[in-house]
């Protein structure tokens, strides 16, 4: 054998004795050194070069970063490159990468904090683990079931896994493992059990029986309730779900689920939930002596103890109760539900049969779902105060967005309006025929003189308000004002035939309301406005320019022309020049001014609107 050969063969018996000792270190929790064992690995198999790499170091590589405390991009990164040769494999040969692929899924989802996904995987990794008799995945599956129960609060669904995954261990002859699970969660050895299996896997969960002191309990009934109640995040929707598994589980004839926090309920006052006898309660007060054992009730708050009665009847701590004296019931069960140390609820069985109905093996069933049910309840209380939170924020926001949107229909024109909102800019158009009204007040410098700035200011926004509510009557866009002049157009911003008309007509009403203001004012003998309307049709073009104080503006010669109409006027007049005469001719009597000079302008036609 040539030389070159020997070494090759030496280095790949060297690597996979590192790859060995890269698992080991991961199952003993070595995971500093099982780091190294695996570099050295991956280099003398020249890991991700050859082709294919070996499985067993592309998982065990992952597996042992993911256990340790390196920065989370790094592992999240080894995780994915494991997870895409995983990818290649598994359909070609489930039976042995599919256990191992959702394990490594499962350990991706939980780097990216999704607890109900992670779950899911590490399940369907123990399912594959027991159908194809892959005993370490099935036994470090569920070893991580328990760690994310562990971390959820929901220790004793963690106890259960961690037995779990020291049976698979036990199988596996991983003897080392066991000893270490034991020395961590000492707790555990206290009630050993069997270590037998059954065929009977209906959830991807063994449905071996575990020992709880005395009883054995149904684990597959324990594992169906609490993923009902997992499942449910809507208040009314996990009080039915919780009822029905109160009632299936438990083995009472009636009941009663007593909510105590109050202040997180408060939106329920009024909601009542009846499920198979099985009835809610919120708050102390609605507790009712003639219907449930208050003195029972009242012991289980103040010692937050489970009480198990066999014989009420018999049982002289709660035979004076009222309730116990008049309905004789026999076998009574109440259980605390404590939350984040706090009594959150109480549960409260009954079985008027048989004396003795709430054997050990309910007892032990209820307290395990009871911390299922104290994280559904909390789940739910988080998800509606949530979401009532996010709906009145949405309200918030509706208003205040409304808010913004008249504020700005009271500065552009509502299609421009749109059209900036949209698209960020509105373009200028060129308008080929539209009718402009300038108003202006006659002597105003004068008058304005005998009026405070506060009078002053007070008379005009009266007078424009109504201008502004005659436009709009009319259709007809207000542009701004300038000092005591007030600028309009009809016809835009879209375009319309009866623009001329419609502004002659606003422009009468403008005088109308001028003359009634005088008048008033004239009885309090108060200074008052005379006004003047000019008015001319043509061309124009309007636009937003800046970006800075929007302002819908109009430019071009028509608006010059409407300005000389105005100015040209006699105070309590509608002049108007010759191109809107042709256009109102026909429907308004109109009084011919010949041609008068108008500034910069020349000769031009103007017309008394009468």
């Amino acid at each position: 054998m040539e030389y070159a050969d020997v070494m090759a063969k030496n280095q790949h018996l060297m690597g996979y004795y590192f790859v060995f000792r890269c698992m080991t270190d991961f199952y003993l929790g070595k995971i500093d050194h099982g780091i190294k064992m695996a570099k050295r690995a991956t280099s003398l198999l020249m890991f991700y070069r050859t082709s294919p790499p070996e499985s067993m170091i592309v998982f065990y590589n992952a597996m042992v970063h993911a256990s340790s405390t390196e920065n989370k991009s790094k592992i999240k990164k080894t995780l994915k490159k494991a997870l895409k040769l995983y990818a290649k494999w598994e359909p070609l040969c489930p039976e042995n990468f599919a256990a191992e692929a959702n394990i490594l899924r499962g350990e991706y989802h939980r780097f990216n904090n999704k607890f109900s996904e992670a779950m899911g995987c590490y399940k369907m990794a123990i399912k594959s683990a027991k159908e194809n008799k892959m005993g370490h995945a099935e036994a470090l599956g569920n070893e991580l079931v328990a760690k994310l129960c562990e971390q959820n609060n929901m220790q004793e669904t963690a106890n259960m896994y961690y037995k779990r995954s020291i049976e698979a261990y036990q199988r596996w002859g991983a003897t080392a493992k066991v000893d270490l699970l034991y020395s961590l969660h000492p707790h555990l050895k206290e009630n050993q059990f069997d270590a037998t299996t059954s065929n009977n896997d209906q959830m991807g969960l063994s449905t071996e029986s575990s020992t709880f002191g005395s009883a054995n309990l149904d684990l597959l009934s324990v594992m169906k309730a609490s993923v009902a109640l997992s499942g449910k995040v809507q208040f009314e929707k996990l009080l039915s779900e919780l009822m029905k598994v109160l009632v299936e589980n438990a083995g009472a004839e009636q009941g009663f689920f007593i909510l105590l926090k109050e202040k997180e309920l408060m939106a329920h006052r009024n909601f009542s939930f009846n499920y198979e006898n099985m009835k809610l309660l919120i708050g102390l007060e609605a507790i009712d002596s003639n219907k449930i054992p208050v003195s029972l009730i009242q012991f289980v708050i103040r010692t937050a103890e489970v009480v198990v009665v066999e014989d009420a009847q018999k049982d002289n701590r709660f035979s004076s109760d009222i309730y116990v004296k008049s309905n004789r019931p026999k076998s009574i069960l109440c259980m605390p539900i404590i939350s984040k140390g706090e009594l959150a609820a109480v549960i409260y069985l009954e079985n008027n049969l048989i004396a003795g109905a709430f054997t050990q093996n309910r007892i032990e069933l209820m307290k395990l779902l009871s911390g299922q049910i104290t994280v559904s309840i909390e789940n739910s209380l988080l998800y509606e105060n949530l979401d009532e939170k996010v709906r009145e924020r949405t309200e918030e926001l509706s208003i205040e967005k409304q808010k913004s949107d008249d504020l700005l229909l009271n500065i552009l024109p509502e299609e421009v309006a749109e059209e900036l909102k949209n698209d960020g800019k509105s373009k200028a158009r060129l308008f080929e025929e539209v009718t402009v009204m300038f108003t202006d007040f006659v002597n105003f410098t004068n008058i304005s003189e005998t009026l405070t700035p506060e009078e002053l200011v007070h008379e005009l926004d009266y007078c424009f308000q109504g201008f502004d509510a005659i436009a709009t009557k009319y259709n007809i866009e207000k542009i701004k004002t300038i000092g005591d002049s007030y600028l309009a157009v009809g016809g835009i911003p879209i375009p319309h035939q009866d623009h001329a008309l419609n502004v002659i007509k606003a422009g009468q009403e403008i005088l109308s309301f001028i003359d009634e203001y005088k008048q008033k004012q004239q009885k309090l003998g108060r200074p008052y406005f005379e006004i003047r309307v000019g008015v001319h049709s043509g061309p124009i073009v309007a636009g937003i320019v800046g970006i800075k104080k929007f302002q819908y503006d109009i430019w071009g010669d028509t608006v010059n022309t409407a300005s000389r109409m105005e100015s040209s006027c006699q105070p309590g007049r509608l002049n108007i020049s010759g191109a809107t005469y042709s256009l109102i001719k026909d429907h308004f009597n109109c009084e011919y001014r010949g041609k008068i000079e108008a500034k910069n302008k020349g000769m031009l036609d103007m017309y008394f609107v009468n």
